[in-house]
């Protein structure tokens, strides 16, 4: 199938990219810069990749010139402000997240399309002491989960208006090669590789985590598999860690016990855990085990420091 790709030179987005293409899809990778993404370079060579550069979701004309080209069967949105520390401005993730999505929404709706993939977070959901399924309430504190959350609301509407064939994957938070540097776990594994001392203000704050492959593999599932239109799916491994834990896992990998500075700690907060049984139902699970991604996401920094 020729798949639209938004989001393609992000973190999540380039992974989609490389598994998507690894099933056999035609792949437009739309991204705003005229270079080629780094994030992209494992993938750049294949036949089945076409970049579509210059494309910025806020531009309602240049989001309809894109799809014009790429004459998608799919669509998947993966692409989001906001999910850096640096880019926290409420403005910009308004401008990106809610109405780039409307414009990308509106050039879709007059396509049709076999299935709309949209990628949302599980910050989208009000915090709480038990694990979260899709019935928790989406009632987010977070700028980011606000901005998504009024996103999906709107392409629920186009779902429920026009018919979209809308399936929303919910993702818990996601760690492997390529995450941006001042993430939790690239910080930790390039902190091991140089036997630096860690500063952990939330060390007893559970998470958790999915290796970023898993979350790739699963777009593709939403795409060939039994996910119903109109629905929403949690990703999540469904397994919490605490940062102090991930700590000594990601030292271990470098033969190390990690040395922290003494700082001043910051409540931990409510846990934040996943339940991805009704993804599960469909014939997903997730197959990279939390020891063996850390593993491998430290071995790929450990060459990059």
């Amino acid at each position: 199938m020729r798949i639209f790709l938004t989001g393609s030179s992000g973190f999540i987005g380039s992974h989609v990219a490389d598994n998507l293409l690894a099933r056999g899809h035609e792949v437009f990778a739309v991204h705003r810069g005229t270079e080629p993404p780094s994030r992209l370079e494992d993938c750049a060579a294949n036949p089945r990749l076409t970049r579509i550069a210059n494309v910025d979701l806020i531009d309602a004309s240049a989001i309809r010139a894109a799809l014009n080209q790429a004459r998608p069967d799919v669509v998947v949105h993966a692409a989001a402000h906001g999910v850096q520390r640096r880019d926290r401005n409420e403005e910009m993730m308004a401008l990106v997240n809610v109405v780039g999505s409307l414009n990308l929404l509106h050039a879709c709706a007059t396509r049709v399309l076999k299935r709309f993939v949209w990628l949302g977070t599980a910050l989208e959901y009000k915090s709480q002491a038990a694990p979260l399924d899709e019935t928790a309430p989406l009632e987010p504190l977070d700028p980011y989960g606000a901005s998504k959350l009024t996103a999906w609301r709107s392409a629920n509407s186009f779902f429920e208006r026009e018919q979209l064939p809308l399936v929303t994957l919910r993702l818990f938070p996601v760690y492997g090669p390529r995450e941006d540097a001042e993430k939790l776990v690239p910080f930790l594994c390039k902190a091991a590789c140089k036997g630096e001392a860690l500063r952990l203000e939330r060390a007893d704050s559970v998470t958790d985590y999915l290796h970023v492959s898993d979350a790739a593999a699963v777009v593709g599932h939403a795409i060939e598999g039994p996910l119903k239109d109109g629905e929403a799916y949690n990703v999540a491994s469904e397994r919490g860690v605490t940062q102090r834990e991930l700590a000594v896992k990601i030292f271990a990998c470098s033969g190390k016990k990690p040395g922290y500075v003494p700082v001043e700690v910051v409540p931990s907060g409510l846990p934040l855990i996943g339940k991805a049984a009704k993804l599960r139902a469909t014939g997903w699970s997730p197959r990279v085990d939390l020891d063996a991604g850390l593993k491998q996401t430290f071995d790929w920094y450990q060459t990059r420091v």
